[in-house]
């Protein structure tokens, strides 16, 4: 659901092949291309092409992360990239880099805005770890989500043993419009997990 502009306005972009860090089917051949280069200033990307969505097509029947009220209007969105846990079934680390890299608070509030422009009433926050977005961008994120009077959810990572530390930033964030939050059970080892 998640768009930068540069894909949709580059003229020099004439087919698949030449779209680094993907993988794709071609008359049933799978095609890999050239990883791409992990990108750490994320302010250096475009923005989120929020504009070419129709809000009302993103109900809550369409959501991936459980009920929500009827009428609302949802759009997925991270402020950041990369995962340091390295869970063995996990593929952001690969995706993403073991980095964390986020948007500046600043291009955070911008995105924020411009959601709230676009006609979306719900946000579901997709970061890999929630509590480990830098604190700056984090903050913006949870202050400008209340100041546009959207609800919201953490509907991705939140690592457990992350959550008594971080008192303040849920009290933070349930003064400005979260509504949801999941605490995937989870641990890095695939068999601890499943046994």
């Amino acid at each position: 659901m998640i768009c930068f502009k540069p894909y949709f306005w580059n003229s020099s972009i004439d087919s698949l092949e030449n779209i680094d860090g993907i993988v794709f089917r071609k008359n049933g051949t799978t095609i890999r291309t050239q990883p791409s280069i992990k990108v750490s200033d994320l302010d250096s990307l475009g923005d989120y092409a929020y504009d070419l969505l129709r809000a009302g097509l993103y109900t809550e029947e369409r959501s991936h992360s459980g009920p929500m009220p009827s009428g609302t209007l949802f759009a997925d969105w991270l402020v950041s990239h990369g995962c340091p846990i390295g869970c063995e079934f996990c593929t952001s680390p690969n995706m993403h880099g073991k980095s964390i890299r986020a948007f500046s608070p600043e291009r955070v509030r911008k995105q924020a805005q411009a959601i709230k422009k676009q006609g979306f009433s719900r946000v579901n926050v997709e970061d890999d770890q929630f509590l480990m977005i830098p604190r700056k961008s984090l903050t913006a994120m949870i202050d400008e989500l209340g100041k546009q009077g959207l609800e919201w959810e953490v509907d991705a990572g939140v690592y457990y043993p992350l959550v008594p530390k971080n008192q303040a930033v849920f009290e933070m964030a349930a003064a400005n419009g979260l509504k949801r939050l999941y605490l995937p059970m989870e641990h890095p080892s695939a068999n601890i997990m499943h046994a």
